[in-house]
């Protein structure tokens, strides 16, 4: 388990270039957490994230769902007035073709 929390802490910040501040014993709680709530954790921590980083980071198959039962119960989540607007955004595939994809962006008060 350790090792995964190494590659964790290492993935994320090759990601989006900042160290977490996370212990090993930190972790071990957010691995059983549901995923709505690592989702939110992410949010509150850069702001924003993809479908494919939902994947990918945490294991997420179908991240759309997610931040629907997260944008749900963003009121048991945090006592901060939030939200949780969709982008649309565009890309290129492994193809090299066009693509549309969308960015789950945490708004409101911080």
């Amino acid at each position: 388990m350790y090792q995964k929390f190494l590659a964790f802490k290492e993935e994320l910040k090759k990601r989006y270039g900042k160290d977490i501040e996370m212990d090993f014993e930190d972790f071990q709680k957010f691995a059983s957490m549901a995923q709505p709530k690592k989702i939110f954790w992410h949010l509150k921590i850069f702001g924003k994230i993809t479908n494919k980083e939902c994947h990918e980071i945490y294991g997420i198959r179908h991240a759309p769902a997610v931040i629907r039962d997260l944008k749900d119960n963003l009121k048991f989540y945090s006592d901060m007035r939030l939200g949780i607007d969709t982008i649309d955004c565009s890309g290129v595939d492994r193809w090299g073709k066009a693509t549309p994809y969308v960015e789950y962006i945490l708004t409101g008060a911080a």
